[in-house]
């Protein structure tokens, strides 16, 4: 019981760090594009968890010290609380016992939310494109969505992909909008969604675009030769305050719904 205790209360401290790490690395930062090593993972859980939990025993001490006793008595560094008059001599008062515990998840969930509004607030204020200890690894990643220094928010990226393709023909080019891709376990690209696809078709002056009909057009990423991107935004407002009112609803909705 003495070994075991200790063991389990090292665990649920650790556990903070491990929900902000994943809730962090959800959504528009996947964990597959960090090329962190399971050591990295497991000292960044650490750190959070150190940074939490000081947190947390710092709002409990101050809200109610009964559940800092608990801690303490789990540890067998404090003294034990008034025992229940009947019955059998429990380590702590059960009352404290169900508090604390539903005290704990209720911690659990709010570091869910943090880390979650964590990555929001990096993504809206591109924090990760003016930091290079925020950034993701891949470069691609940045810039088929057009999240580049000197772009605009709204942005439109197009792109021209050379594709290898079965049979005589070798290759083909396509050209469209990137609407969204997905990633490999490893980080690669495993699928490019396009729309508004046209192939390109013939060569010299008898190139042509043959529009692809549909609304997705999914590339796998093995495939892929190259990419070249091209970006349009459309004209901000002249006016001083509907240009302000323009960038704080395109903020918005980078933070919403984290476009880039």
């Amino acid at each position: 019981m003495q070994i075991a205790l200790p063991t389990l209360l090292l665990l649920a401290g650790i556990i903070p760090g491990v929900a902000f790490f994943n809730a962090y690395f959800a959504g528009k930062f996947p964990r597959e594009l960090t090329s962190l090593s399971p050591l990295d993972q497991l000292i960044l859980y650490l750190f959070w968890a150190l940074a939490l939990d000081a947190g947390a025993l710092y709002v409990v001490k101050s809200a109610n010290p009964d559940y800092v006793q608990v801690l303490k008595c789990l540890l067998g560094i404090g003294p034990q609380f008034p025992p229940i008059p009947f019955g059998p001599q429990p380590l702590v008062d059960l009352r404290h016992w169900a508090g604390a515990v539903g005290w704990y998840f209720v911690f659990i969930l709010s570091c869910i939310v943090i880390g979650a509004l964590v990555r929001r607030l990096v993504w809206s204020f591109r924090l990760d494109v003016k930091f290079r200890m925020l950034r993701l690894k891949p470069d691609w990643y940045y810039v088929l969505q057009g999240r580049l220094h000197g772009l605009p928010r709204r942005v439109i990226p197009e792109a021209d992909v050379l594709v290898s393709h079965p049979g005589t023909e070798g290759s083909r080019l396509y050209a469209g909008t990137v609407l969204g891709f997905e990633v490999t376990s490893t980080g690669d690209i495993k699928e490019l969604v396009l729309g508004t696809t046209s192939r390109h078709k013939g060569r010299g002056e008898e190139a042509k675009l043959a529009e692809i009909p549909g609304a997705r057009f999914i590339v796998i990423g093995s495939t892929i030769h190259s990419i070249n991107m091209r970006y349009s935004a459309p004209d901000p407002p002249a006016d001083r305050n509907a240009r302000r009112r323009y960038d704080l609803a395109s903020w918005w909705r980078s933070f919403r719904f984290e476009e880039p």
